[in-house]
């Protein structure tokens, strides 16, 4: 995946180190709802914690600059 330089850096609080672009069988979780710019409802497969992911209800608000980008450009 290609991604615009400014976006990675916008990513600053990333303490997976870009895993979800590095490593080919990374799970994203997945994406329930897009309803606001630059927030999606995400259902996680794992506990694991994010910076960019805060507890909404069942579900989860993910920010991530990275994340965003990747469901806009490829829709995974």
């Amino acid at each position: 995946m290609k991604l615009d330089e400014k976006i990675l850096n916008e990513t600053f609080r990333c303490e997976k180190t870009f895993d979800c672009l590095k490593n080919k069988d990374h799970v994203y979780c997945k994406v329930e709802n897009s309803s606001f710019e630059n927030i999606l409802f995400v259902k996680c497969l794992s506990a694991d914690v994010c910076s960019y992911k805060t507890s909404f209800g069942t579900s989860f608000m993910c920010n991530c600059p990275t994340r965003n980008e990747i469901f806009k450009k490829y829709r995974l």
